[in-house]
């Protein structure tokens, strides 16, 4: 099978690669011990870290090696920190599911936790591990008006949300204070928007889902080909081409298949992976899954990938800028401005002016839902912070050009790249080339 060969990792990425696992095997802690005997940029470690999601299993599988340096001791107390608040959040979490999982079986409302939630007792050994941020349940959309009516009746407050954004969005959210902590549930009755154009019958997940009884509480969790096709799926789905892909996810996948090896049917799920039109998001996150962490996936299943179109330079625009991105340290280009620069014709820059308005009344939108106190005020107050940024970044921008006209050249030139290196990679996806 050919390697791809743009999987260049610097020491920082390599040491948090292979610490993305909740036992490293032998070869993989004799390199971790090599790495650590390097100069690291301690900073770029933890920042990284913190954005992939890591910071529990960083800590974990580095805790027993000997820091050098003040700066890799002073990083081992801050993940030694972020470890045990991991660890909080998730007791605090891991309760309020607990709770709400017995009274939804009090109701008669199946549930199937998701992502997170699924994990944290099930892959992972120790709960600070694994870090998650909201409370992942799916439902049955019939149970969907008792589901809402029962968190409300345990204190939870449903968020609001846009009429075009609930139109075809596939949850509800809610949440509660607890302490200095809010807790956010995600009630799923669906893992993809209504004009999406995959095809992922959750109907089909419920029929194949196992029943499990842990005392007087009943769960239903998704057969290992289904969850394997979610947890892919939701890597890859995202509402913007250049999206993060955390490392995390890629982690829960790895554990999962590496534990399950023997017991996942291969073919099902490739054959279902084809009914559902998922087949290259799945393949391609298996495809990065084998590449970065030697996750055991058979080859003839990564060799699908062969005749599906995937080139090295698309790889290598997903791990430059999908899974691991550099901080920009030139001139930032906002999308607006590619888009006003690469229009020909003087129509086409007429609608991108009209486009950035609609930008700005969206993210004033987004600003007072996301807001759990729903304030126009603090909406307004963000919106304008921002504005202002944006406005200092184009004067900065008709600065270098300008004085620097060479350089805004080539870093718009750049910028056009990557923005149709991101576009073509999510129209292949999609199945559109």
């Amino acid at each position: 099978m050919k390697k791809y060969p743009q999987l260049v990792l610097s020491p920082e990425q390599r040491l948090i690669v292979l610490c993305c696992c909740t036992r490293p095997a032998s070869e993989q802690m004799d390199t971790i011990g090599k790495l650590l005997d390097q100069a690291l940029d301690w900073n770029c470690i933890l920042s990284t870290a913190a954005m992939h999601g890591l910071s529990g299993l960083l800590y974990s599988n580095l805790r027993n090696y000997r820091a050098g340096g003040r700066e890799a001791r002073g990083s081992m107390e801050r993940l030694k920190a972020e470890y045990h608040a991991i660890a909080y959040r998730n007791v605090l979490f891991s309760r309020a599911y607990k709770h709400i999982l017995k009274t939804f079986n009090n109701e008669h409302i199946k549930v199937m936790p998701f992502k997170g939630i699924a994990f944290i007792h099930d892959i992972y050994h120790n709960i600070a591990l694994r870090p998650f941020t909201d409370i992942d349940i799916i439902i049955e959309k019939s149970s969907l008006v008792r589901a809402e009516q029962a968190l409300q009746a345990l204190g939870y407050h449903k968020k609001k949300m846009s009429a075009s954004k609930l139109k075809r969005h596939f949850h509800s959210i809610f949440w509660q204070k607890q302490g200095e902590m809010t807790t956010f549930v995600e009630l799923h009755w669906d893992i993809d928007f209504a004009d999406s154009p995959y095809r992922i019958q959750i109907s089909d997940f419920w029929q194949r889902a196992q029943r499990s009884d842990a005392g007087t509480q009943t769960v239903y969790s998704m057969s290992l080909e289904d969850s394997i096709i979610a947890n892919c799926f939701h890597i890859i789905r995202g509402d913007c081409p250049g999206q993060l892909m955390p490392l995390k996810n890629f982690c829960d996948l790895s554990e999962i298949i590496t534990r399950h090896h023997s017991q996942i049917n291969w073919q099902t799920l490739t054959d279902r992976s084809e009914q559902y039109r998922v087949t290259r998001p799945v393949y391609l996150v298996l495809f990065l899954l084998e590449e970065l962490f030697r996750a055991p996936v058979p080859i003839d299943v990564i060799s699908e990938l062969k005749n599906s179109g995937l080139r090295d330079d698309m790889t290598a625009t997903i791990y430059q800028k999908r899974i691991f991105p550099k901080k920009r340290r030139d001139i930032s280009m906002p999308r607006s401005f590619l888009d006003l620069s690469s229009s020909r014709r003087f129509t086409d820059k007429i609608a991108v002016y009209f486009t950035m308005v609609k930008k700005i009344y969206r993210s004033f939108r987004n600003l007072y839902y996301y807001n759990l106190d729903h304030s126009i005020l603090t909406a307004s107050r963000v919106s304008l912070s921002a504005l202002s940024r944006s406005f200092l970044n184009y004067v900065r921008l008709l600065y270098f050009m300008l004085l620097k006209p060479e350089q805004i050249e080539t870093t718009r030139n750049k910028a056009l790249q990557a923005k149709r290196d991101l576009e073509e990679i999510e129209l292949w996806m999609r199945g559109a080339v």
